[in-house]
This record gives structure tokens, sequence and C-alpha cells, in this order.
């Protein structure tokens, strides 16, 4: 949806004549209501070619404004404005998921964010960038809650191996708050060669067994890749282990002690057969056996 909305804005004539003309009480007007419609847009920007502000909408819970202009903030210097103004016009921008930052501080509680950009062009005149901020929080937790039971062993990554998603908070977003460690590269190797040898798979190591997907949350686009994973620790593959066994093991007693009993009510059954027989008439002549006299 994002995606859409920022391609069709882009290159809507009246927005583009509104920004020609500087005209950006239209741009926030049509902004505003696209914000209205959509509660997961965080903010919805017009910037210049140098990075600066002209246009923002904000938004708070359910509330939406204008962002007045003294507090417009120039973000030339911001990774997803070059990457974006760097593409060709008629590109769409994704941007890595991560945390989101006003007047160069990481805002807390964290606030994930996705940008989706489009550079606005006018008759071979450079307009800037619209830019769509989406707000990720929702998306994480629906990732976590949609894995049940296992939530508590379903990860995210992103393509350099940071958490993005982690049933232990403190692994996540280790490239924003500077813990460079902080990647399934270093902690296990092994696992995220994997990872990126197959696009899905599983994997035993010493961590325990791996399972994982890739996501391409971008659609078709190839800026963005993710691996969902899960992993069930050693430990806990052990004692899954140790019961599967402890069932099949019960499972085979039971079938031999029902098979020894089978056997048996055969044989008896057998037997039963044989003396009956010996008592019918004649049973010593077949047997070719004279009758005492």
């Amino acid at each position: 949806m994002p995606l859409r909305h920022v391609r069709s804005m882009s290159e809507e004539p009246i927005l583009l004549e509104a920004a020609a003309r500087n005209d950006r009480d239209t741009l926030a007007v049509q902004f505003t209501i696209l914000m209205n419609r959509n509660p997961d847009y965080a903010q919805v920007r017009w910037l210049a070619p140098d990075g600066m502000e002209l246009v923002r909408i904000d938004r708070q819970g359910q509330r939406v404004w204008r962002v007045t202009d003294d507090q417009l903030q120039n973000k030339g210097e911001r990774y997803y404005f070059r990457d974006a103004m760097a593409l060709p016009w008629e590109r769409v921008y994704v941007s890595p998921l991560d945390l989101n930052v006003e007047h160069g501080v990481i805002e807390r509680p964290f606030n994930p964010m996705i940008r989706i950009a489009k550079r606005m062009r006018l008759g071979g005149r450079d307009l800037g960038l619209l830019l769509i901020n989406v707000q990720a929080a929702r998306m994480l937790k629906e990732f976590a809650d949609s894995s049940g039971k296992a939530a508590d062993h379903t990860m995210l990554f992103n393509q350099d191996g940071y958490w993005l998603h982690s049933p232990d908070p403190s692994q996540e977003w280790g490239f924003m708050l500077e813990h460079p460690d902080l990647t399934l590269k270093h902690t296990s190797p092994q696992a995220w060669q994997a990872f990126w040898g197959a696009s899905n798979g599983q994997m035993e190591s010493a961590d325990g067994l791996w399972s994982w997907t890739t996501l391409y949350p971008a659609q078709n686009h190839d800026q963005l890749i993710w691996k969902a994973a899960s992993l069930v620790p050693r430990s806990e593959l052990l004692a899954i282990r140790t019961h599967i066994w402890g069932i099949i093991s019960a499972t085979c007693a039971m079938l031999l002690l029902l098979f020894g009993a089978g056997v048996a009510a055969l044989v008896r059954s057998r037997h039963r057969e044989q003396l009956a027989s010996r008592r019918q008439p004649g049973w010593h002549r077949s047997k070719g056996i004279s009758s005492p006299t």
C-alpha cells in the first residue's frame, strides 16, 4: 500500500504543480487526508532537493497535525534521503527497518520505522522527495504473535544479521545502538552462513535446531531482505528427543506385551484344539494305535 501511495502521489499532476509553485498548503491538505486514512503512517513529508523539510504531517496516536515551519528539520545527511535521491526518478525507494531518529537522537520508547520515498520531477525540474514513514511496531508484533506457542523461539534478522525481533529484546537494534557484535554472524556464524546459502531450510548446530525462510517485505524490491528464523535450543531439543524416545519405547514395550499375550493365547488355543481332537472317537485308529483288549 505505501509503495502505491508514494508512486501515485509523487506523479500526481496537481501535487507536482503545487510543489513547483511552492504551494505548501495544498500538499499539506493532501498529506493530512492520506494520514487520516492510514493509521500506520507516522509521517508524510515533502523534502527539498537539499534535504530540508518543506511540508511535514506527523502522527501521535490518533492525533494528526502539520508541523510548524520553525520545527522543520534538514534531513540531507540522513542515509535514506541520500539513497533515495541517488535513484533514478522513476524508482521507489524502500529503506531498511530501523529506529526513528529526531533531532539526531533515537526516539524513545523505540519507534521502528520503514521509509518509502520517490523523487518528484516536473518538466525536468527536480522538486525533491516525497517520503512516507511507516510505523513497523504493529507489524513486528503481528510477526511474533503469528508464531503462536513458538513465539519465544522466533526471530527476525536484517540482511546484515542484526536482530529486528528477538525473544530477548536486549539483542535487538544492535546496529542502531552501537553494538556491532549483536549479530548472528558473530554469535552463530555457522547458522548465518547456512541462512545465506539457501532461501529456506533447517540445520542443527551447537546452538540447537535452526529453521529459517527468506522474506522480501518490499515485494518486488530487492532493497530489503529479511530472514525469519526459529531456534529450538539444544537443551530443549535433547529433552524433546528424550520425551519422544520415551513415548516410542513405551509404545514398543506395549506392542511387545500385546504380541506376547497374543502368542500365548494362540499357543493355548492350539493346545486346546489338540486335546479336543484326541478325545474324539477313532482318534487312536487314525493314528495307527491299537486299542487294548
